[in-house]
């Protein structure tokens, strides 16, 4: 049991003992007598309830981005009261507030008071709502021939605490501002700052050039006839050089007329202005004079 301050007078103080807080009520009887006389001696009773003081605990952090959302949770208590106040006039009766979405005017002190009854606890937080860094696609280079993997594409941040961090979603997973080595196709990157505030993601598409592809057609003539060669070639980026190569003599016009003496054949390349290069064998099929023989009746 608990201890009363002073047993004998009218008006005493009584303390609990930790077994009372622990049943959360204690009966208290006073008892008044007449020891001169005969009268019967007064009873009187009380129950008191003990409320356990509350206590008051913030769980959350202290670093938000602006955007997102600054959120507190408090411990449950029984039969609490919660009360919220904080920057900006912010004020809540809910035990988990959210402020959604934050902004620098919503850094601060947050005080929660927790009450049960007549007591209460206080508990406070400092909030810093950072702010949020943007980016955006700055630079890039398309495939140069196709079917090749030699893209980049540069983001670059800004806002938000430097250093910055990158993620890009293509095969490699690459985390520079540049990415390399991309082929054709649509990426994209997130940014993220030292605060751990994230940018708004940044799309890029990589184009490649259609395939080369070179169409020549191989004629074929009678000896002391001639022919040109005219190739047809399409896809790569014009314009295009040629290079015609009959066994280490060399042509290098588009178009080739010849008049050969026997059958030849050509390897021809084609280069764009990429560097890309299409190759191709066509030829010239020489068919010898054919020998007629017999004779001529002059006869009428």
């Amino acid at each position: 049991s608990g201890t009363v301050s002073n047993p004998t007078s009218m008006v005493t103080t009584y303390t609990p003992s930790p077994a009372d807080e622990l049943a959360g009520s204690v009966i208290l009887t006073m008892t008044t007598n007449d020891p001169p006389g005969p009268c019967p001696a007064a009873i009187s009773s009380l129950t008191l309830t003990i409320i356990p003081i509350p206590v008051a605990t913030i769980n959350g952090g202290t670093s938000f981005c602006e955007g997102g959302p600054i959120s507190y949770i408090a411990d449950p208590v029984s039969g609490a009261t919660y009360s919220w106040s904080g920057p900006n006039a912010f004020s809540s009766g809910d035990q988990n507030p959210i402020i959604n979405p934050a902004s620098a005017i919503n850094s601060g002190l947050y005080t929660l008071i927790v009450s049960v009854g007549a007591c209460a606890d206080t508990a406070d937080i400092t909030a810093v709502v950072n702010p949020t860094p943007s980016s955006s696609i700055t630079a890039l280079t398309d495939v140069t021939c196709n079917g090749q993997s030699n893209g980049t594409a540069t983001v670059t941040a800004v806002g938000g605490t430097p250093p910055y961090l990158y993620y890009w979603d293509d095969p490699m997973s690459q985390t520079t501002a540049t990415a390399i080595n991309l082929s054709v196709g649509n990426f994209n990157v997130s940014v993220s700052d030292a605060n751990g505030c994230n940018a708004n993601n940044a799309s890029v598409g990589i184009n490649e050039p259609t395939a080369m592809f070179t169409n020549v057609f191989s004629p074929t003539i009678c000896l002391g006839d001639s022919a040109t060669i005219n190739p047809i070639v399409s896809g790569g980026v014009p314009p295009y050089s040629y290079v015609w190569d009959q066994g280490g003599t060399f042509y290098y016009t588009p178009t080739l007329p010849l008049a050969p003496t026997s059958s030849v054949t050509f390897t021809l390349n084609v280069t764009d202005a990429n560097g890309c290069f299409s190759t191709s064998n066509p030829g010239i099929t020489v068919n010898p004079l054919t020998e007629m023989y017999g004779s001529i009746n002059y006869s009428g």
